[in-house]
């Protein structure tokens, strides 16, 4: 049996804190808000900086919540930086793909046939027509067929 296996236990937890501690001091500080606004905006996000780093808190918290071992390079503020400035970035990319997901806009398709006939129209929701091309090999279509269009 291991004697020293409370002592470990007691360090690791004193080494999360201290890790927690130093989170949320760069969180708190004008640094991590400069960084977030230089993101959002990089970004074209319509979040304001307070809200991003609210939610980057918790998502730090909930990490450290779900925690039993301290991160294996976090002893510094520098390396908080780091941690944090990963977070905020993941959060707006997050955000980002959200957004882009809301965007879309679901289409149907009508089919007209093979061979020399006009190709498919495609009929957004916005009522604006685009034509598609498929190749000359014919196509079964089983159930809805959902298309992407990028703005």
């Amino acid at each position: 049996m291991n004697d020293d296996a409370p002592q470990v236990a007691e360090q690791l937890v004193v080494q999360l804190t201290q890790q927690r501690a130093l989170l949320e001091s760069w969180v708190q500080s004008t640094e991590a808000r400069r960084l977030a606004q230089a993101i959002i905006n990089r970004r074209g996000l319509s979040q304001s900086a307070d809200e991003l780093i609210s939610e980057a808190w918790l998502r730090i918290t909930r990490s450290f919540d779900a925690r039993t071992e301290p991160l294996p390079a976090m002893s510094t503020i520098e390396e908080a930086t780091r941690y944090g400035a990963r977070i905020i970035d993941n959060l707006c990319r997050d955000i980002s793909r959200k957004n882009l997901r809301r965007r879309e806009t679901p289409l149907k398709v009508v089919m007209t046939g093979a061979g020399n006939e006009p190709a498919p129209t495609v009929k957004s929701t916005e009522g604006a027509d685009t034509r598609i091309l498929l190749e000359d090999q014919p196509i079964a279509v089983d159930g809805a067929l959902r298309l992407r269009v990028r703005r």
